[in-house]
């Protein structure tokens, strides 16, 4: 056992100077390096979360191009709806939510104490109140209706109905109306828009 601890030790010291060799040809050495402080690694980290659109100047956009004004996106809260029951919350987005029955609308909105969870999470807990209804990208674009059919029924649903695309909540926008083709007249050979 002890031959074998000095056979290693022997090999280290021979092995390691010709590593040193092969790193650093010239020098014969190993170049150590000082440890990372912690404002160091403080100022890579920042450097690496910048992105191009965090750090470009803000967009101006015009009306009538007289006045130029900063475009504030709205904030998350703004463009989602609260469901809650109990501690629990989630966020839907504006007009995800179909139906909402008289007798659950104390569970829309936003409360103080509120714990936020994700939707699947959410719906799982609170299956008995709340139905999900799949549509088409083309009905949350609002290129297509709701099934009329459906629609009426959820008069006398007592369940608050969310339209779901591939299983998470999505806003249906209302049904856009097709643009009419523009109507040329025709006079002696001229067609006029």
């Amino acid at each position: 056992m002890k031959s074998r601890f000095w056979m290693m030790a022997w090999a280290a010291w021979m092995v390691v100077p010709g590593v040193a060799q092969l790193i650093h040809p010239s020098e014969g050495r190993l170049e150590f390096r000082d440890a990372a402080t912690h404002d160091a690694l403080v100022e890579k980290a920042a450097a690496a979360r910048s992105t191009p659109v965090a750090s470009a100047p803000p967009v101006v956009v015009s009306s009538e191009g007289e006045t130029k004004e900063l475009f504030r996106p709205e904030g998350l809260l703004a463009r989602s709806e609260m469901l809650h029951l109990g501690h629990f919350a989630t966020l839907v987005p504006k007009r995800a939510v179909l139906h909402i029955p008289e007798c659950r609308r104390r569970f829309v909105g936003l409360e103080h104490g509120m714990r936020l969870i994700h939707w699947s999470e959410f719906l799982v807990r609170n299956r008995g109140w709340i139905r999900t209804m799949e549509v088409t990208r083309a009905q949350a674009e609002g290129l297509k209706p709701l099934d009329p059919k459906v629609v009426e029924n959820f008069k006398d649903c007592s369940e608050v109905i969310v339209a779901t695309y591939q299983g998470g909540p999505i806003s249906v926008l209302p049904l856009k109306e097709p643009k009419a083709p523009a109507i040329t007249q025709v006079e002696e050979g001229n067609t006029k828009p």
